[in-house]
């Protein structure tokens, strides 16, 4: 163990080792790791060893995909290739460094590589890329530099190196660098400069070493400098350095990434189709390292096999997408931007200052999205770029919102009615012309607007989509009825999904007739999956409506088709977490974030059934919920959910900590205001402080809020009762309490006759621990 523990401290060092992966069935393991790594572990507890197979399976797909990104065969990037060299090759220039601009492992070290394998065949690859943090010292680097050239550094060496580069002179430091860089020629290797900030575009000791390396360089006139940056160096510094060939390097476009992917299955003996391979093009959205993780799929499974079950190569994509997306910091105008683009997909340049007060500002958000790799420009048109595009789309912080998605609908549709380039229509912008048109309610009512020419159900299904989101959901019901008379035209997944939508949007407002005209319309079609849609509409409503034992008979029907199917998993786990069969809630939330790991809503159910499966020391220190609760604030955070201050509140009251529950309570509010949970949780908080004119303030805002549709939530119903019965014995109110208590009764709650028990008492003057009664069954009672 000890050999292990120094090999992971040593790649910490390296910057090679990023987590440490423990898989667990009973949440042990954590005494095995040593305190300074604890940081770099992350504990998953699944309960069943099959979860926990599938698991390991998909992270070791992952780490093969990304060790075969050092196979010597260079696919899908000859034109960007063939751009480098003319660039460095151009006879007017002395080329002596090359900096590649990208996202994250999109191919930039491994287009440099080729470079030099093409330009300098007798040059190997370099041994070790150097990353460098933007204020690490001249001396730092020069160790590491040094650690390229010999394999072991005395002490001494270390200290005279540190010596050597105490001298603040840019210059000096620069000439003693390429001391080392030359040294590293002579043994034909070469080192690529790496920053996570873009090493060029700061100001800063590295912009002056960089400076100074570059210049000792060009005396030699060696191209051997090499820099590998996030964000496009910005233009003060390609003029600052005419000897540096710099490239934007782009995600692969549909060509590249097919030439790529028929290449690589050659060379990994896998056989596929041309529909696979467009499959797998549109999949792994530009990203080299999507289409490794699936052709490692495909070569573990037949092709058929692999691509039959995307869940695990949605989730891979996904997280790939996210995490790059959280890498990149942006400005206010930045989100706004994004969100515009997110909605509408393709936006032309002239349309860009009519979303901003100042010209400026349009100008300076362009710049900035696309020094960070964040857009593309194609023929004047601004897109989300191919990687990103799956992060933003599940991203709360570009939401537009109601009210800005419909002024800027009918900017863009008062726009695009005169809108043509050159007497030509973009096909790119269609898609934006229509949902503009659409939202804007111009379609087939404005004779100038093309744009309603265009209109497709798709854009209706989208919009349905998008307004369900929102929980609008009179909009979706509009938008999937207008998608549905297209019948003829959709496809069957399509027009399931319009069915679908429109029955969840009616059992969300209580309208059970167009709930089983939804449902008709799906087991009308001659399809299993349109039938399991309807079984899994039908229990949706049914659990709305508290028929529990209904709902899971109905859910179960559907999984008897849609096996692994991420919605049906997490309505399972919240039924089971409603009946208090936590066991089966967690079981079901764990194979639900098999495949959707940041959901929030479902770790907010797998959080809620651990609590209530945890006494009162293990609900503050048990390793599992602190996980979970880590987790889920990331996820709240990422959405601007408020599931983690209600779970963080509900925590603290157990614990009897009400300023800490009462502040988590408040946060919780000012995030989600319209949420009528939140003012339940601060309610209760108010309630076990003894402030029950604060209580009944909170519990009127909850009720406020509730759904007003025909009993829907009626377990939300029933917990307002309870609060309201909660309040009344804290006010001495009997008879009150004896009336919520009979309303109570019609929910079939569990245990109401332990609270008629209670009230008894206190009707009969038996008031001995009767606040500590109420609280114990308060705190035992979790639902039906």
């Amino acid at each position: 163990m000890q050999n292990e523990i120094r090999e992971a401290r040593q790649r910490i060092k390296d910057d090679r080792l990023k987590r440490i992966l423990v898989f667990t069935t009973d949440g042990g393991g954590i005494s095995d790791i040593p305190e300074n790594l604890r940081e770099f572990a992350a504990f998953l507890t699944l309960t069943k060893p099959s979860t926990i197979a599938q698991a390991i399976q998909r992270h070791l797909l992952e780490l093969s995909a990304i060790d075969r990104q050092d196979e010597d065969d260079f696919v899908g990037r000859d034109a960007e290739l063939a751009q480098i060299k003319g660039l460095v090759l151009d006879p007017d220039k002395e080329i002596t460094g090359i900096s590649v601009s990208g996202l994250a492992l999109l191919g930039r070290r491994a287009l440099i590589n080729q470079v030099m394998r093409n330009l300098y065949p007798s040059l190997s690859r370099p041994n070790r890329v150097v990353d460098f943090h933007i204020f690490q010292s001249c001396a730092d680097i020069a160790i590491d530099l040094y650690g390229s050239v010999n394999e072991l550094i005395s002490p001494e060496t270390i200290s005279d190196l540190r010596q050597k580069f105490k001298s603040d002179d840019a210059e000096s430091c620069g000439r003693n660098l390429y001391s080392i860089l030359e040294t590293l020629a002579a043994q034909k290797q070469y080192v690529i400069f790496s920053d996570r900030g873009g090493i060029i575009n700061h100001s800063g000791s590295l912009t002056n070493i960089a400076s100074a390396v570059v210049k000792s360089s060009n005396k030699s006139g060696a191209l051997r400098v090499f820099f590998v940056t996030t964000r496009k160096p910005v233009a003060r510094a390609r003029s600052a350095f005419p000897n540096i060939a710099f490239f934007d390097l782009n995600p692969m476009n549909a060509e590249a990434a097919r030439q790529y992917i028929v290449q690589k299955s050659r060379t990994r003996h896998i056989s596929l189709t041309a529909n696979q391979i467009g499959q797998i093009v549109e999949l792994g959205r530009g990203h080299v390292q999507n289409y490794d993780f699936i052709l490692e799929k495909c070569k573990l499974y037949p092709p058929a096999i692999a691509l039959g079950n995307l869940d695990d190569i949605y989730e891979v994509s996904r997280d790939r997408s996210r995490k790059l997306l959280d890498s990149i910091e942006l400005s206010e105008n930045g989100k706004f931007f994004v969100s515009v683009l997110n909605h509408y997909f393709n936006v032309p340049a002239e349309f860009i200052p009519a979303l901003f007060d100042k010209f400026e500002d349009a100008a300076e958000v362009c710049n900035e999205l696309l020094d960070k790799h964040v857009i593309v420009e194609e023929h004047g048109i601004y897109s989300i770029s191919a990687p990103l595009v799956e992060a933003a789309g599940r991203d709360r912080r570009f939401d537009l919102g109601s009210e800005r998605t419909g002024a800027i609908a009918i900017k863009f549709a008062t726009l695009l009615a005169e809108y043509k380039d050159d007497g030509v229509i973009p096909v790119n912008i269609i898609d934006a012309a229509s949902i503009a048109s659409i939202e804007a309610g111009t379609a087939g009512t404005t004779a100038t607007n093309w744009s309603s020419q265009f209109i497709l159900p798709s854009h209706y299904i989208y919009l349905a989509r998008h307004a369900y989101n929102k929980r609008q959901y009179e909009k979706a019901i509009d938008y999937s009825n207008s998608a549905i008379s297209y019948q003829a035209s959709l496809t069957n997944a399509a027009y399931i999904y319009a069915c679908r939508t429109l029955g969840l949007s009616a059992a969300r407002l209580g309208d059970d007739a167009t709930v089983k005209s939804a449902v008709a319309k799906l087991n009308a079609v001659d399809d299993v999956y349109s039938k399991a849609a309807g079984a899994f509409v039908r229990g949706f409503n049914f659990r709305l409506l508290g028929d529990f034992p209904a709902a899971e008979a109905e859910f179960h029907r559907a999984r008897e088709t849609l096996r692994d199917d991420v919605s049906l998993l997490r309505e399972l786990a919240l039924l089971s977490l409603l009946t208090r069969d936590y066991e089966k809630a967690i079981d079901y939330a764990d194979s639900a974030l098999i495949v959707a790991s940041d959901s929030a809503y479902i770790l907010d159910i797998l959080a809620r059934s651990l609590a209530a499966t945890l006494d009162r020391h293990s609900l503050e220190y048990d390793f599992r919920m602190l996980d979970v609760l880590k987790r889920l604030e990331r996820a709240s955070d990422r959405n601007n959910y408020s599931f983690y201050q209600l779970r963080s509140a509900e925590k603290d009251l157990a614990l009897s900590r009400y300023p800490a529950a009462l502040q988590s309570a408040n946060d919780a509010v000012r995030i989600s205001p319209d949420l009528a949970a939140t003012y339940l949780m601060r309610a209760k908080v108010h309630l076990a402080s003894g402030k029950i004119k604060e209580a009944r303030e909170d519990r009127d805002a909850a009720k406020a809020r509730t759904h007003t549709g025909k009993n829907r939530h009626r377990y939300f119903d029933a917990e307002i009762l309870r609060l309201e019965i909660e309040i009344a014995i804290k006010a001495r109110r009997w008879t009150e309490a004896t009336v919520h208590h009979k309303s109570l009764e019609q929910f079939g709650v569990s245990d109401s006759d332990t609270l008629g028990r209670i009230i008894a008492r206190g009707i009969n003057g038996d008031r001995t621990n009767l606040d500590a009664s109420v609280r114990l069954w308060a705190s035992q009672y979790k639902g039906y």
